[in-house]
């Protein structure tokens, strides 16, 4: 297990990427996009990641099993239903297409470099790690559901 495996709140690696991509294009002002009606677009796409985030968390509530992704350890159980039919992690998800949403409003060809580096680092630090305890947690049950659901969409 690395040092940085689910140590750092997913909702703070959102914000260290936005800040990323909000400040990109205060210093490097290049405006190579130029995507009409960004502002529309963003609240679109916000509005999208706020619809799939809640769902997913609502969903876990319900299920009265932990949505906190620091302490995995403590679900109570596997949920496969709602919109853990169509992703693994909605809510990483959802903080995605707020990243993508916010690279859209800056109009920067330098924002996707920060959506990558989220998408490299949930993957590793965050989803990896989750996956690894729910296997253990959950046993051929998270196997099988591994199998029918992708990781993201």
């Amino acid at each position: 297990m690395n040092a940085l495996e689910l140590k750092i709140p997913p909702v703070f690696v959102v914000f260290i990427a936005a800040i990323g991509i909000y400040l990109t294009r205060s210093i490097v002002p290049v405006n190579v996009l130029s995507v009409e009606h960004s502002k529309v677009i963003f609240y679109g796409v916000f509005a999208l990641a706020m619809a799939i985030g809640i769902t997913g968390a609502l969903t876990f509530k319900l299920a009265k099993t932990t949505v906190n992704p620091v302490e995995i350890d403590k679900a109570s159980s596997l949920v496969t239903h709602g919109i853990f039919k169509y992703s693994r992690n909605p809510m990483y998800l959802a903080m995605l297409f707020v990243l993508i949403g916010i690279s859209i409003r800056m109009q920067n060809v330098f924002s996707p470099i920060f959506i990558v580096m989220f998408i490299a680092y949930m993957n590793r630090f965050q989803i990896v790690p989750e996956e690894r305890m729910l296997s253990t947690l959950f046993g051929q049950a998270y196997a099988s559901y591994l199998k029918q659901v992708r990781r993201w969409i």
